[in-house]
C-alpha cells in the first residue's frame, strides 16, 4: 500500500501539521491548581512550569465531556481541548469556578497550533530561534507522539516559515497516523456516552490522586476488571466505512468508527466500538461485508 512522502517522514524522521481544532482556556488565581485537581481526572499536584499532563473532564456519572491536556505556564494553567468539546468544558467548569479563588478566561488573541511529530522532531524544533512566545506541550493527548506549539496565530505563522523543506502532513495523513496510533477522536470514536476506560484513555485517569468529579464511577469500573464495550483496532480484508456494523458469527457486536488505508499494516484499518467480551484475538469477525480480525494498537 503506497504511503505519501509526509507520512513516511512522520514515521522515519519528522513532519508537521497545522490545526485550528485546538481551543485553550486560561486559569489564574490562588486556587487554580486545587480547582482543576478536583474537576479533572489527571494529577496536577506535581506539575511545575513547563510540564503538561493528559487528562479528561467527565460528568458526575463518569461519562466523557472532553479529552484534554493541561500545561503549566507558571503564572497560569492552560487547558487545551478539541474545539468540538470547548463549549461543554466552559459550561461545566463555569458552574463551579465561581466558588473558588480562580478565574477562567479565553486567551486575549486568536491562537493556533503547530504539531511536530516523528523520531527526529527535536532536531526540527532546534530550527526555531525563539519558542518563548508559544506554549510547548509535549504529547498533549493521544493523537500522535510529538510536540504541540500553541500560541498566537501570528506567531504560529512565523514558525511555519522556518519549516521550509520539512514535509507537511495532510489531513488524510494525520488521520491515518491517528488511527494507526489507536487514538480516539471526539465525534467519531467517542462521545458523551463513553467512559474514558472504554476509549483507550486509561492513562489520562489517575486513580491515586484522591477525589475528583466522576471518580467513584470510574473507580468502580476499574475495580470490576471488565468493560461493557471498548474501542479496538480491526484489520479488514477489504473496503468498509465508518458506521458499518461489526458482526461475530453473524450477530452484531458493535460498529466501525474510523476507517483508513494503513501503509504500516498494508491493509484497511479501522477503529471499532464493540462489546468487550466479543473483542477476542482470533475471533472470526466481519464488518462492511468483509472479514475482520483484531489487531494490537498502536502499530
Amino acid at each position: 500500500m503506497n504511503a505519501s512522502a509526509p507520512y513516511r517522514a512522520a514515521r522515519e524522521s519528522a513532519a508537521w501539521f497545522r490545526t485550528d481544532r485546538i481551543t485553550s482556556l486560561e486559569f489564574t488565581g490562588a486556587q487554580r491548581r486545587e480547582f482543576l485537581q478536583g474537576q479533572l481526572t489527571c494529577d496536577l499536584s506535581r506539575t511545575g512550569p513547563g510540564d503538561s499532563v493528559r487528562g479528561c473532564l467527565v460528568s458526575a456519572k463518569g461519562r466523557l465531556i472532553a479529552e484534554l491536556a493541561v500545561y503549566d505556564r507558571g503564572e497560569l494553567l492552560l487547558l487545551l481541548c478539541d474545539r468540538d468539546t470547548a463549549d461543554r468544558v466552559r459550561e461545566t467548569l463555569g458552574k463551579t469556578v465561581v466558588l473558588a479563588e480562580t478565574d477562567m478566561r479565553l486567551p486575549a488573541t486568536p491562537r493556533g497550533t503547530l504539531f511536530v511529530t516523528g523520531p527526529d522532531r527535536e532536531r526540527i524544533l532546534s530550527r526555531f530561534d525563539d519558542l518563548t512566545r508559544v506554549d510547548v506541550v509535549p504529547t498533549p493527548w493521544g493523537a500522535l507522539p510529538g510536540v504541540a506549539l500553541h500560541g498566537d496565530s501570528a506567531v504560529i505563522d512565523a514558525l511555519v516559515s522556518a519549516l521550509d523543506g520539512v514535509p507537511r502532513l495532510t489531513e488524510d495523513d494525520f488521520e491515518t497516523l491517528r488511527v494507526e496510533n489507536g487514538a480516539p477522536r471526539w465525534g467519531r470514536d467517542m462521545d458523551g456516552e463513553a467512559f474514558p476506560l472504554e476509549v483507550r484513555l486509561e492513562d489520562a485517569v489517575s486513580f491515586s490522586k484522591g477525589c475528583f468529579l466522576g471518580q467513584e464511577t470510574l473507580s468502580h469500573i476499574k475495580n470490576r476488571g471488565r468493560l461493557n464495550r471498548r474501542l479496538v483496532g480491526l484489520r479488514l480484508e477489504g473496503a468498509a466505512q465508518a458506521g458499518d456494523p461489526v458482526l461475530a458469527e453473524g450477530a452484531p457486536i458493535g460498529k466501525l468508527t474510523s476507517v483508513v488505508a494503513s501503509p504500516k499494516l498494508d491493509a484497511t484499518l479501522a477503529l471499532a466500538m464493540v462489546k468487550d467480551d466479543a473483542a477476542v484475538f482470533g475471533a472470526e469477525l466481519a464488518a462492511g461485508g468483509v472479514r475482520a480480525s483484531l489487531v494490537e494498537l498502536p502499530l
